[in-house]
């Protein structure tokens, strides 16, 4: 696990096509902006597993690239709180 410590404006690149940027901080809140191709689903990790459960069957057994690259997405995120 890569563990970053960022202050306000600064970024971190995931693949050279996601941007992290800290907008702001306000005491143990922090909001980030991300940039991604449209490709790449950006969602809160609270959510994630509501979304995988409403997947069909089929879908369970096969990983898509593009969850593999939210989920590392999502790690970057939450080490960032």
């Amino acid at each position: 696990m890569l563990v970053l410590s960022r202050k306000k404006k600064e970024t971190i690149v995931v693949n050279e096509e996601i941007t992290i940027e800290i907008l702001e901080i306000k005491g143990n809140q922090v909001r980030i902006g991300i940039t991604a191709p449209r490709a790449v689903r950006v969602r809160r990790g609270e959510l994630t597993p509501r979304f995988r459960a409403e997947e069909s069957p089929q879908l369970k057994s096969w990983v898509a690239p593009e969850i593999v690259r939210e989920e590392i997405l999502q790690f970057a995120v939450a080490e960032l709180v």
